[in-house]
């Protein structure tokens, strides 16, 4: 209040009187008072700020400036004053008018200025067309003090030119509403004429987030009931894209900055969500070249404030495990370490590890993460193999990597190359196994026992504990677990007598009815047609011949020359690696697809 009445005594002392166009014979030829805008286009339902200026003026004291403007096209919001001044807030005296009234803060500045900088005013662009803002009237005064007619003390007159209007057109938007009379509330004065455009790329090169949260507060305000769908969408996009760069961390940071950036973006999608935009925040990335690491919110919050996350490249090199040959593509090593330097435990995460362009053979590729207890590579069996990268979810922080296998059977070179290769890639993906490190016995018979794990396997199933539901299955057998695996599935069943018969050998109407059993459970009903039966189908069981001709239809299960399919005969491993290649792609490409 005192500083309100100060002010009022020192504008009461405004002697002159200059209306727009007139001025004092004795004024300096270019002293002057002027509106001026960075652009005098301005967006529709965007902010713009005019700046009053007075220019090659000594010694401007004090000052009121009353401005007029039309109010059907401009709202006012409010203004900054110069630092070298000081004075009251701009006062809208009546509907588009407004008195601003200012005090230089030292008296004692009375050196000539060429330009000066008195005051910013922000106004509200509320229809399109074109407007301007006027001049009314101007009082100023030195600093000099004088007795005048009443042989009183008084300040001493300072004659200004005055400029008649300024301009601005108002553009309508391709795709924007008229809107009515919004009312959006004050933001601090910013860069002159912000639109949505100069917005977005300041929001862009924002690195501070106090920053970038008032440029998308602004953003935000421009954004009504009736804004169009397309301006909208803009922003929206402009602020996820912003999001999701706060979400994408390179090599190393610590949990605590990270749980601070999540808090900030959580009051960001507040502020969005009120004006009915969406922004994402599912995953914080940590990125480096050959991969990526993706962690949950509630993943981070979990973690130890003092703890620190650490993504970096793992090392190419070829090494050899239990006789095959692995070649290291790409790898990334995540480290989760504490204040403490030890290593710490981590929630799931998904892991992925790109693969090089010009990469070995597809086929023989998989996810791996390293044993460093073991000292040796892990198969990472559920992962999925994505265009250019294998992903995974991971419960532990360790060296993951994009590795070539190659088992080479010493026993292969009779196979035929159907046979030899579906033995060599399937070894790849750790489906199928010899029967020592060097050989594979492509001519030996297929058990019961074996085709159970070949079928967990190639399913990737998980294991089950043995129930007990089989006479000749022990606990503690090789097998019990994939047999009891399978039989969850409803892949396999047992004997009227309580029994499995694990060794002994699958015939290939056996080997047709379960491949499509699975295959059925994983990618859907086979609708075979009515087929050319084989010259042997009355050799088929009844309880089989569907599953042999669907296996058929889909070319899971063929006949063996001449028509033949010889269903009683025993499946050879070799018989056994091309049919289970062939289930494993139509399983590969159905899981893929449901990513």
């Amino acid at each position: 209040m005192k500083k309100r009445l100060a002010m009022v005594g020192i504008i009461s002392m405004l002697t002159a009187f200059i209306t727009v166009g007139g001025a004092s014979a004795s004024a300096e030829a270019n002293a002057g008072i002027k509106l001026s805008v960075g652009s005098a286009s301005v967006e529709l339902e965007s902010m713009v700020d005019i700046a009053v200026e007075a220019t090659d003026v000594a010694d401007l004291y004090a000052i009121e400036i009353r401005i007029r403007y039309d109010s059907d096209y401009l709202e006012y919001r409010a203004g900054e004053i110069s630092d070298s001044y000081t004075g009251l807030d701009a006062e809208k005296v009546e509907e588009g008018t407004l008195l601003l009234p200012l005090v230089r803060k030292n008296s004692e500045d009375e050196v000539l200025h060429e330009n000066v900088a008195l005051a910013a005013l922000r106004f509200y662009a509320l229809k399109s067309g074109t407007t301007e803002l006027k001049l009314e009237s101007v009082k100023a005064v030195t600093s000099e003090i004088y007795l005048n007619d009443q042989g009183k003390e008084d300040l001493r007159t300072l004659p200004l030119q005055v400029q008649s209007s300024l301009k601005l057109s108002i553009v309508h938007d391709s795709g924007t509403e008229e809107p009515g009379n919004p009312s959006v509330p004050y933001v601090p004065v910013g860069r002159t004429g912000d639109t949505a455009d100069s917005l977005i790329d300041a929001l862009k090169g924002a690195s501070d987030f106090a920053v970038a949260e008032e440029i998308a507060d602004k953003l935000l305000q421009m954004v009504r009931k009736n804004t169009a769908v397309e301006q909208k969408s803009k922003i929206g996009q402009a602020l996820q894209s912003y999001v999701d760069g706060q979400l994408l961390w390179t090599s190393e940071t610590g949990v605590e900055q990270l749980t601070k950036a999540l808090e900030q973006i959580e009051r960001l999608k507040k502020l969005a969500d009120g004006k009915g935009i969406e922004l994402k925040a599912d995953e914080v990335k940590l990125a480096v070249k050959n991969g990526v690491v993706k962690l949950a919110p509630e993943e981070i919050r979990g973690l130890d404030l003092k703890g620190r996350l650490r993504l970096t490249e793992q090392k190419l090199e070829r090494v050899v495990q239990e006789g095959a040959e692995l070649e290291l593509l790409s790898g990334i090593r995540l480290q989760y370490t504490l204040e403490d330097g030890s290593q710490g435990k981590m929630k799931p995460y998904r892991v992925t590890v790109r693969v090089p362009v010009a990469s070995a053979d597809n086929d023989y590729l998989g996810l791996y993460r390293y044993d460093e207890t073991a000292e040796r590579w892990i198969y990472v069996r559920d992962a999925v193999r994505e265009a250019d990268a294998f992903s995974a979810q991971a419960d532990e922080p360790g060296i993951y990597a994009a590795i070539a296998y190659r088992k080479r059977f010493e026993d292969l070179a009779g196979t035929y190359a159907e046979a030899r290769r579906a033995i060599e890639i399937l070894a790849s993906r750790h489906i199928i196994a010899g029967t020592d490190e060097m050989h594979y016995s492509p001519d030996r018979h297929v058990t019961r026992a074996e085709m159970a794990k070949l079928l967990v396997g190639v399913g990737n199933l998980p294991l089950r504990t043995p129930s007990g539901s089989f006479s000749d299955v022990p606990a503690d057998a090789w097998h019990a677990s994939y047999i009891a695996a399978a039989e969850a599935a409803g892949l396999v069943n047992g004997y009227a007598d309580g029994s499995f018969q694990p060794d002994r050998v699958v015939t290939r109407e056996q080997v047709a009815a379960i491949a499509v059993s699975l295959y059925e459970a994983a990618v859907g009903q086979i609708e075979a047609p009515s087929p050319e039966e084989y010259a042997d189908d009355s050799g088929i069981s009844e309880w089989a011949r569907k599953a042999v001709y669907k296996a058929k239809a889909v070319g899971l299960l063929t006949g063996a020359g001449s028509n033949q399919f010889h269903p009683q005969a025993a499946m050879s491993r070799q018989d056994a690696a091309v049919i289970l290649l062939r289930l494993s792609e139509h399983l590969k490409v159905n899981r893929t697809e449901g990513q």
